[in-house]
């Protein structure tokens, strides 16, 4: 009887070993998703950045080049 016992045992322990290993390798992916999930969002962040300053300088430069035509067509340049 102890040997049917132990047998059921160390059955149910590997099945729990088996477990825990999936349960394991299910966290590292999902950590590492998460890892790059945050990688994503700061590249994101700086193309936004990069974009609003790009858009900025686009209006300056056509401030300043309509300014210009202005100060030609008044007769200062």
């Amino acid at each position: 009887m102890q040997g049917l016992e132990l047998k059921a045992s160390t059955a149910a322990q590997t099945e729990q070993a088996v477990a825990l290993t999936e349960q394991i390798k299910q966290q590292q992916e999902s950590n590492r998703v998460g890892a790059y999930t945050a990688c994503l969002q700061f590249l994101l962040s700086g193309a936004d950045r990069i974009d609003l300053k790009i858009t900025q300088l686009v209006v300056e430069v056509e401030t300043i080049s309509d300014l210009q035509k202005k100060s030609r067509k008044m007769g200062f340049n």
